[in-house]
């Protein structure tokens, strides 16, 4: 299991994590500062053992860790460290157990002999007496306490030189259970006695345990890897100890209970010298959990052939990752030759063959291999052992397992390949390896995640990793693979965006389709926005292409990172252009991308795309001109907020449009001209420039107004100042020109008494016809004056009537 807290973690307020100490079955065990300081008398330090809710697979381990607090709670000796606190810890994913307890500053005696530690006879005497004085504690105890786990690694050697005993997790009272059929099976394999096999345990069971650990202790080997004789280790010829401790030793790993020693206080007894023993049965004899279950029997007949297949059959796992990642042949091979399973799941839904390969040596792998287990087999998560060792970053044990004949093709859950993997750590002489050994390429799409169906390729555009793209194409990768959401995104529309010219420059050369349509590089909801790599170069907004992107002024309505200048961006767009690239696309509405250029005011685009060839004439889906649509983005709010424009930068566009060619006075799909758009934008300068240009100002709208109507009456009401009409006039405007009903300028400016436009206008010859009048009465809105007059005027077909602000007459 994963350890959940780190070094520096503060759990529950009290304690702070300072490192792991060990993990097993039943926790994860910690040490910890304690942040109260009348917390220890002696000592800094604590141990801290926590169990996950979270990754418990069934209560049993919770039982068992209760049990565990419970008992420590009532236990008092030297030897064994003292009970702190219990408690939990509530998160909105889980609930976490925490045991305190003294932390014995030392080693295990496990820790000791792998360092190279030795001792002789009468060094493990001693220790076996002090593990036989914690043992009588515990056994005089009412009702007794059996540890069921004595073992090396949980005796501590201490730094005085006295021997602790450490994780009672598998502790039992024997008052609950003595007789009773065990639902768990627990211990250690090789410590364990027979009877834990079947769930038992008595006083004499933590008797075995001891005699299994003074039997490493002597030997520096598991008890499971010495012989057997009729069920009962057969050590004499492995050890050089005297006879009576030799015949002590035997006494205590009697396979029946019943023929160990009747108590720990008589087994302490023997060593010391103070008693002679003759054998007596205990009170739970070997027969009588043979009575219980004939199976006890029959394990103990079989166990020599059949023990390990028997035991994974009981689910039990002995403890065997250890000694395959130590590389034990010996002790593994017994474990297959009678009768494991190759392909048994260990603590943390490890195989044998994972444990194998932390070492080196390969024959330990080669004979799980000829004995069956699968290289390709997959833990609880989906992934393979290859799978792992690519994520785990170990990039020697991938090739390792690539030679032993792993499936390079296999996908974990998530739909990831090898190659996926090895294009996340960047390893491209592994991919290369794959692809030679046979990884298949095909559309290797992603199924999960933010780039769920873009392949390989993609990917290595979207990272700018030339080498991989290169590779991959060179491998066989189809250069017009598209991503497999409907998108149709190409690799060139990645580059176009996420790379270099020297990238696209090559995809071009290797055959890329410059004019492929996508649908997906859009931010926009309409279904009928496309992108070629052209349009997704100068990049999105709205679901168009923006200029504003190559400027690299980001925005929130985009999801890039680009930040580059303007030149690249074209040094890139003329590579397209010039391999067929259609300029004049259009990604939306009809809009080519000089439509969405000038819509951004950006003179060096628009310019790069005219000189290019693009239409300044070609009409949008409104019937709209680049020209018209710049300006009547203006009063348009649906396309872009009027008040953030710059009326310099529109005419700066508009100049570079009509000093090519395009025409002034063509209309879009409703009638109105250029001229007419921008009076009604507000747009004085743009009226001037158009005047200059040669837009026609007596031509009458759709709706039958000329130019000084509008300017005079514009939205019902919001005037303009006199400056437009003035423009109008001085450009050769009709100043007694009528609309379809008769009414001329002159008739509206006296029936608003706006007196600088009368004078104006009759200062030029204008007359008036006397149709329209001013009711000169205010309009209300309840009591609330509005502000507003009503003019009416009588036209030749109908009466007309107006409501004008008041306060913009002038």
């Amino acid at each position: 299991m994963n350890a959940p807290h780190q070094p520096g973690e503060i759990v529950a307020d009290r304690y702070r994590i300072v490192e792991t100490l060990g993990e097993g079955g039943n926790g994860i065990t910690y040490k910890a500062e304690p942040l109260e300081d009348n917390l220890l008398e002696n000592g800094r330090y604590v141990a801290l053992k926590a169990l996950s809710l979270r990754q418990m697979k069934d209560w049993k381990p919770l039982e068992l860790f209760e049990r565990e607090a419970r008992i420590l709670q009532h236990l008092n000796h030297p030897s064994i460290p003292c009970y702190l606190d219990y408690f939990h810890v509530d998160t909105p994913e889980n609930r976490a157990f925490y045991i305190v307890q003294e932390l014995v500053e030392g080693q295990s005696l496990a820790a000791m002999v792998e360092k190279g530690w030795r001792t002789n006879e009468a060094g493990v005497r001693r220790i076996a007496i002090q593990v036989l004085e914690i043992l009588v504690y515990l056994h005089d105890l009412k009702p007794p306490v059996i540890h069921r786990d004595i073992k090396p690694q949980n005796l501590m050697w201490g730094k005085d030189g006295n021997v602790f005993l450490v994780d009672f997790g598998a502790v039992r009272d024997t008052d609950r259970s003595t007789l009773a059929r065990g639902s768990t099976i627990v211990g250690t394999f090789g410590y364990m006695a027979p009877e834990q096999f079947q769930g038992h345990a008595v006083p004499a069971t933590d008797l075995y345990g001891l005699g299994a650990t003074v039997l490493f202790l002597l030997t520096h080997r598991s008890p499971a890897e010495l012989p057997e004789e009729r069920l009962k280790i057969s050590f004499r010829s492995r050890v050089q100890i005297s006879d009576s401790f030799a015949d002590w030793l035997e006494r205590a790993i009697e396979p029946d209970a019943g023929d160990r020693f009747a108590s720990a206080r008589e087994a302490l007894g023997l060593l010391r010298g103070k008693v002679v023993v003759g054998k007596r049965r205990s009170s739970f004899p070997f027969a009588i959990l043979s009575g219980i279950g004939v199976a006890a029997i029959a394990i103990g007949i079989i166990l020599n052939h059949f023990q390990y297949a028997i035991l994974d059959l009981m689910r039990f796992t002995p403890d065997l990752c250890d000694a395959a990642s130590l590389g034990n042949t010996n002790l593994i091979r017994g474990y297959l030759d009678k009768g494991g399973n190759p392909n048994i799941r260990l603590e943390g839904d490890r195989s044998l063959l994972d444990c194998a390969l932390e070492t080196d040596e390969l024959d330990l792998v080669k004979l799980l291999l000829d004995r069956g287990a699968d290289i390709n087999a997959k833990n609880e998560q989906g992934d393979s052992l290859l799978h792992l060792a690519f994520k785990t970053k170990q990039k020697k044990l991938v090739k390792q397992l690539i030679k032993l004949g792993a499936d390079i093709n296999l996908e974990n859950k998530d739909g990831y390949i090898p190659l996926h993997f090895a294009m996340g750590q960047k390893w491209i002489n592994i991919a290369d390896l794959l692809l030679n050994s046979g990884a298949r390429l095909g559309k290797n799409e992603l199924k999960s995640g933010y780039y769920m169906g873009y392949t390989l390729l993609h990917l290595a555009i979207l990272n700018s990793w030339e080498e991989w793209t290169k590779l991959l194409i060179k491998k066989g990768t189809d250069v017009n693979i598209k991503n497999s959401q409907k998108e149709g995104i190409t690799p060139l529309h990645f580059a176009t965006r996420y790379s270099r010219s020297d990238t696209i420059d090559f995809l071009i050369v290797k055959g890329a389709d410059v004019n492929a349509k996508s649908f997906g590089l859009s931010y926009y909801s309409h279904s009928d926005t496309m992108a070629t790599p052209l349009s997704s170069l100068l990049g999105f907004k709205y679901g168009i292409p923006t200029i504003r992107m190559l400027h690299g002024r980001n925005s929130e309505d985009f999801q890039t990172e680009l930040d580059i200048p303007v030149a690249d961006r074209l040094s890139a767009a003329q590579l397209l252009i010039d391999a067929g690239a259609d300029v004049n696309f259009r990604p939306y509405e009809s809009r080519t991308l000089l439509h969405i250029a000038v819509l951004e005011k950006d003179r060096i685009i628009s310019n790069f795309l005219i000189e290019n060839g693009a239409d300044v004439n070609a009409l949008d889906v409104d019937g709209r001109t680049p020209l018209n649509l710049v300006i009547e983005q203006q009063y348009s709010s649906s396309i872009v907020d009027s008040s953030q424009q710059s009326e310099n930068s529109i005419l700066d566009v508009i100049s570079l449009l009509i000093a090519n060619n395009i025409d002034v006075n063509l209309p879009d799909k409703w009638g109105f001209t250029p001229i007419q758009n921008a009076i009604l934008a507000d747009r004085k300068k743009v009226v001037n420039f158009l005047v200059l240009k040669g837009a026609k100002i007596d031509r009458q709208n759709p709706f039958g107004k000329i130019l000084l109507y509008r300017a005079l009456l514009k939205n019902n009401g919001f005037y303009t100042n006199a400056e437009i009409m003035s423009q109008l006039i001085l450009g050769g405007a009709n100043v007694n020109a009528t609309d379809e009903q008769g009414i001329t300028p002159l008739d509206l400016a006296k029936a608003m008494d706006s007196k600088t436009i009368i004078f104006m206008l009759q200062n030029y010859g204008a007359i008036d016809s006397g149709l329209c009048k001013n009711m000169g009465y205010p309009i209300y809105h309840g009591k609330e004056y509005t502000g507003k007059i009503k003019v009416v005027c009588h036209g030749k077909k109908s009466v007309l009537e107006f409501t004008l602000n008041n306060h913009n007459l002038n």
